[in-house]
């Protein structure tokens, strides 16, 4: 362990330093660790792969058109806008 301590201080902290640390270290030299991070890959692939299937079949949702109307305000808003700010020039 004081080994990957030294190691871990004599290179930058970065993030892919510090991922590639616990790969090495950690995940490679335990099967309980590799089993663990495992099923916690599965299960977050699952979740998304769940919400992607159930969002399929479906119509717009209350939320998709209140965005899309929204966005519509928008839009026309700028264009009067616009049109003010260009026909004043």
């Amino acid at each position: 362990a004081e080994d990957v301590q030294q190691e871990y201080a004599d290179i930058s902290s970065g993030f892919l330093e510090e991922l590639k640390v616990f790969f090495e270290e950690v995940i490679s030299d335990n099967l309980i660790a590799k089993i663990f991070y495992g099923c916690l890959f599965f299960f977050m692939l699952s979740i998304e792969i769940l919400v992607v299937t159930s969002k399929i079949g479906e119509r717009k949702c209350d939320y998709d058109l209140l965005v899309e109307q929204q966005l519509l305000i928008k839009e026309k808003s700028f264009s009067i806008t616009n049109d003010k700010y260009t026909n004043a020039i």
